[in-house]
């Protein structure tokens, strides 16, 4: 697992993190950054929507990413060939799947 500077409980996860669609494999990185295993997460597509979330859960909305005005409410969207954005502001941060497209 790779984890920025200043951020804390943001993480890029790694292949031997295992598959983090694995609740299993969630709970662990979860209980390593110290947050809540019930993470937000959205039908990732390739495009340019970000929409903004206020309780964990999967959203079948498509989209590339996620923000948040909830404190402590984790955000994850999956970067297997793609680059994982985190950005951070006052008010909020969000999580972003940015690809080639």
């Amino acid at each position: 697992m790779i984890q920025p500077l200043r951020r804390p409980g943001a993480a890029f996860t790694l292949e031997a993190d295992g598959d983090q669609k694995n609740p299993a494999h969630r709970g662990i990185v979860s209980e390593e950054l110290g947050i809540s295993s019930d993470w937000a997460t959205v039908r990732q597509v390739h495009g340019a929507r970000i929409v903004e979330v206020a309780v964990p859960g999967h959203l079948k909305v498509g989209a590339d990413g996620l923000f948040t005005r909830t404190v402590g409410l984790p955000l994850a969207v999956m970067a297997a060939d793609c680059a994982g954005v985190v950005v951070g502001g006052d008010g909020g941060v969000g999580v972003a799947h940015a690809g080639w497209r």
